[in-house]
């Protein structure tokens, strides 16, 4: 009989910079209570946070570029990774349950698999937010308001010529707003390329912003997040739009 094929499978994290190798120390910690798929961090420093000792099967990849070019690693994640399938969790998401492996059954018929959150409504749309982060973009891509909102904090991909493709169409959109914010780039891709991303929808609980005890995966978005997973303090990088 001819030897089983099996798919490496693990977390990835981009973690540029002194205060934020230290926040994804925290969060990859907190998440190691609730799985043992290996990690492989992305990084540009070659002396990181001693707090790194305390977390169990992790790697790193040096990536010699400045903190600033950390979006630029995000957006071509699917070049970077030594897993065959991936999740991708920003520095500020954390694991808050067990059973995240049962969510790469969903790259058995797709490449991309991410969170579907809310559509941005008429009234929204006119907030100075909404128009500074997907305006642009909208009008460069001839696209309309509302549009549906797809959550990159946390990721699912495999290695295939989709995915690459998607990440291709996502660098492009990203670089045409000037490289900046993610996001934008991000959900028109989702949206332009949506035969083969799973998107999840309210009954699968993949990745919340705000507080919720039932979702895999929690990202910051709530008061008290920090102090809740026992985080170190950190501002957030807001890139121009």
């Amino acid at each position: 009989m001819p030897n089983k094929i099996t798919k490496t499978r693990g977390i990835i994290y981009v973690a540029f910079g002194e205060e934020f190798d230290k926040l994804t120390a925290a969060t990859a910690g907190y998440s190691r209570k609730f799985t043992d798929l290996p990690m492989c961090v992305l990084t540009n420093l070659k002396r990181r946070s001693s707090a790194w000792s305390k977390v169990s099967g992790v790697s790193f990849k040096l990536i010699a570029l400045p903190a600033k070019e950390n979006r630029r690693i995000k957006v071509s994640l699917i070049k970077y990774t030594p897993f065959d399938e991936t999740l991708f969790m920003d520095s500020d998401a954390v694991i808050q349950k067990p059973g995240i492996e049962s969510l790469f059954k969903h790259l058995k018929n797709f490449d991309i698999a991410c969170q579907y959150f809310d559509i941005l409504t008429d009234a929204a749309c006119k907030s100075k937010l909404a128009k500074k982060t997907y305006g642009k973009l909208a009008k460069l891509l001839n696209e309309e308001f509302p549009i549906d909102l797809f959550g990159e904090a946390a990721l699912l991909f495999k290695q295939s010529k989709n995915s690459y493709q998607f990440f291709d169409l996502w660098y492009k959109y990203w670089e045409m707003v000037g490289c900046g914010r993610d996001m934008p780039g991000f959900c028109f891709a989702v949206k332009h390329l949506y035969n083969y991303v799973k998107v999840f929808k309210e009954n699968i609980k993949f990745c919340i912003n705000k507080e919720d005890k039932n979702y895999y995966i929690q990202h910051q978005g709530f008061n008290g997040f920090k102090q809740k997973f026992n985080l170190p303090n950190y501002k957030d990088w807001n890139p121009k739009f």
